[in-house]
Formats: C-alpha cells, sequence, structure tokens
C-alpha cells in the first residue's frame, strides 16, 4: 500500500456545507501564514440564490450549520448584551452556545503559483478534516470560495474540489474554511508554566498540579494523533505551535497542511488499508518542523506512522522539562548529531519519575520498531494517573537532600 502522488487526500466521508465567500462576514484578522490569512467570524448569512441548483443534502447541510450558528453575532459581539447571574434566559450556559468559529482564507494578492500551491494545501487539509471528528483536533464546519470571473479552476483543481460534489464551487478554486477558533497555542502555554514554575515557594499542591496539567496535556495531544492513525493520517508536523486551546482552553491539534494519508493505491481509499503502525512508506522527505522532525523523515528515507510518535515524545519533554529540545544543538550540525548520530535530550538529571524516562527514551528511539504507538502512549500515560505517585510524580531532590542531612544529623 502507497500514496499515489497525484490523488493526495482525494476523498472525504462527510457533508461538508459549502458557502459563497459573501455568505460570511468577518471581524478583524487573528493571524496569517505564507498562504492563508485567519480571521474571526462575526455571523454567517445564507443567500437563497446560492443554492438554486443545489440538492436537497446540500441544502439541509448548509440549514443545518445556519442553525448552529444563527445566534452567533449575538452573543459574540452584541455590546449590549448584558449577562446577569442566576437569569438562565441572558446566561447561555457554554454548552448551548456554538463555538468560537474562524475563517481560514487564501490570501488574495498570492502570486498564481503560490496560489496554486495554496489550493492545493488547503484542499488536502480540508479532506482530512473532514474525515476527523475528535474532541482534540480542529473541527471544520464549512468551506467555499468566492465567484471571481477569474477564480476557475484548472482541470487538476477541479478534480481536486469535485469530491466535495457540490454544484455550488462546480469548476471554482476552493479559497476558505470554517473552522474553530483558537485563543492561544501550547507554545505560549509553556511560557506561561515556565513563568508559574520560576515562583519561589510555590506549594507541593501547587506543584503537582502544574506536572498534571502537562501530563494531560500530553495525553490529550496522543490520544488526538491516535485517533489519526486509526484512520490512516500522518500529521508530519506535530510541534508545540501546531497545538492550539480554544474555548474553555480545551486542547486541538491543528496545521494538517503537511498531513497526508496512507490509501489503497488501486482504488484511493484508506478504509481497506490494514493499520499496521511499523509499516514503512516512501514519502516526501524533510516534510515538517525540524527540531521536531524525526530522523528517517529528515534523511529522506521511508517512514510510517511512528514518525508521528518521536514527534509527539519531543513535545512531552518540552512539557515536562520546560526546555526546548536540542537547544544546544548547533543548525549546521543537527543533522549529522541528531539524526545520524542519535543525540537525545539529556533526561539523566531531570526529575522525572523513572517509568516517564523510559517512556520518552523509547518515543524517540533511532529504531523505529521500538517506539511504541499512540494508542500504547495514551495507555501507559493512563497507568501512571491511575498508579502510584512515586510512578507518576517527579522526584523531590530538595526534599530528598534535607531528609538525608536530617537523618546524618540524627545518627
Amino acid at each position: 500500500m502507497t500514496l499515489p502522488r497525484n490523488k493526495r487526500n482525494s476523498y472525504i466521508s462527510q457533508q461538508v456545507p459549502v458557502l459563497a465567500r459573501k455568505e460570511v462576514t468577518t471581524a478583524r484578522e487573528l493571524g496569517s501564514g505564507g498562504f492563508c490569512a485567519v480571521s474571526t467570524i462575526r455571523k454567517i448569512m445564507l443567500n437563497p440564490q446560492q443554492e438554486v441548483n443545489l440538492v436537497d443534502e446540500e441544502k439541509e447541510a448548509r440549514a443545518r450549520l445556519y442553525r448552529k450558528f444563527s445566534t452567533y453575532e449575538k452573543i459574540y459581539f452584541d455590546p449590549n448584551r448584558i449577562v446577569v447571574p442566576g437569569r438562565t434566559e441572558e446566561r447561555d450556559p457554554l454548552e448551548q452556545r456554538p463555538p468560537r468559529i474562524a475563517l481560514k482564507e487564501l490570501k488574495s494578492n498570492l502570486p498564481a503559483g503560490r496560489y496554486k500551491i495554496g489550493v492545493r494545501d488547503l484542499m488536502a487539509e480540508i479532506s482530512i478534516l473532514a474525515r476527523c471528528q475528535h474532541p482534540n483536533i480542529i473541527s471544520i464546519y464549512a468551506v467555499g470560495c468566492d465567484f471571481k470571473t477569474d477564480n476557475a479552476a484548472s482541470k487538476e483543481e477541479s478534480d481536486e474540489i469535485s469530491v466535495l460534489s457540490s454544484s455550488l464551487i462546480a469548476n471554482r478554486r476552493l479559497s476558505f474554511a470554517i473552522i474553530d477558533q483558537l485563543r492561544s497555542t501550547l507554545r505560549s502555554k509553556l511560557q506561561k508554566w515556565k513563568d508559574e514554575q520560576s515562583i519561589q515557594f510555590m506549594k507541593p499542591n501547587q506543584q503537582r498540579d502544574l506536572w498534571l496539567e502537562r501530563l494531560m496535556v500530553m495525553l490529550k495531544i496522543s490520544d488526538a494523533v491516535s485517533y489519526l492513525h486509526s484512520k490512516k493520517i500522518i500529521h508530519r508536523d506535530i510541534n508545540p505551535q501546531n497545538v492550539g486551546f480554544g474555548d474553555d482552553d480545551v486542547l486541538k491539534l491543528f496545521d494538517f497542511g503537511l498531513a497526508t494519508t496512507i490509501v489503497d493505491e488501486e482504488n484511493n481509499d484508506a478504509t481497506g488499508v490494514e493499520l499496521d503502525c511499523d509499516q514503512l512508506f516512501n514519502l516526501t522527505g524533510t516534510t515538517g518542523t525540524l527540531r521536531y522532525m524525526a530522523p528517517e523523515v529528515g534523511l529522506d528515507m521511508p517512514y510510517g506512522f511512528k514518525a508521528d510518535i518521536y514527534s509527539v515524545t519531543l513535545v512531552m519533554y518540552e512539557c515536562l522539562s520546560l526546555k526546548k529540545p536540542y537547544m544546544h544543538v548547533q543548525p549546521q550540525k543537527f543533522v549529522e548529531q541528531v539524526m545520524k548520530d542519535g543525540i537525545r535530550p539529556d533526561i539523566e538529571n531531570e526529575n522525572f519519575p523513572p517509568k516517564v524516562k523510559q517512556l520518552l527514551r523509547d518515543g524517540w528511539a533511532s529504531d523505529i520498531g521500538k517506539r511504541p504507538t499512540a494508542l500504547q502512549i495514551v495507555e501507559r500515560l493512563g497507568e501512571l494517573l491511575r498508579g502510584k505517585d512515586e510512578d507518576l510524580y517527579p522526584i523531590n531532590r530538595g526534599v530528598i537532600a534535607k531528609f538525608d542531612a536530617l537523618w546524618k544529623r540524627c545518627v
């Protein structure tokens, strides 16, 4: 089973509502990348004229979307809305609110060549997210395009976007997606943890709570990756910048622009592919963020699902140690020392419990076969959380030193 080069991620298993750009009103820009800009959404207002040629299922998908977000502007943008404690009709409990959403849109000023690459990457991301329903993976709510006269898709692009089976975007370039709005990333949360850790005289229970919070983040990331792998999806760029937090601080794995799906080459379908996490494939090398990139990926060797495991383990080390991995490795020597010679972060002097240290060693092993699956990481973290305190919490060397000194005085 290999990945066809010309049909990357070209299927969607659920109906995604399709909108015209004029049906979405945005507020402010949240940020931008190489191809896309992300903005807050103020409201969604459907135009019946856009539904003339749609089939009933497509109309119903759009109607469901509108019902879900019909109160969005009132809840999040009405300056006169007063929330009075105790008045349930005004409070709108969080579970009844629509999630905060954002518009991820291709930049209009991209050169033709880069626009084409942006369309391809956006379509690849959409086709993966449309197949995923997991609380810790960013959700996609709708897709669409604008209807400029010069926005016609090439034949190759038409083949790519035709998987949406919507006459609304027939022969048009896909240009935007509506996704979860994120408030922060794991990178910013790491800084917050560092600041908290630096506070002197932090109580033992506070130290334990901070440690548990970081372990729970890793449990959720690992569970999300396990889900992706069960769908035959390799993320290929797991790092703190691609882990976000949305409403109520819910963790969301995002940025699937480099993700790929392992499919059956004959029928371009992943459902018939038996999951073998140790299987290797001839995929594009040097893909992802170098610091968190598995050696086999950086060395242009065959790789598979366990390339993600290496990345997850580096993120785990950073969450638990609050140190960025490989900071002392010179960039020009990174490939030689890390990917070829197998240098890894020093954990011998960390106060991690032995079982946590072993999990890290297994996860970033150069031997791919020794790395656990994402599901096994979830299970091992779960066992630690349910087990004895000495297996779960860091060894407090300061307390041990004081005890030893007291013992010596006593004897």
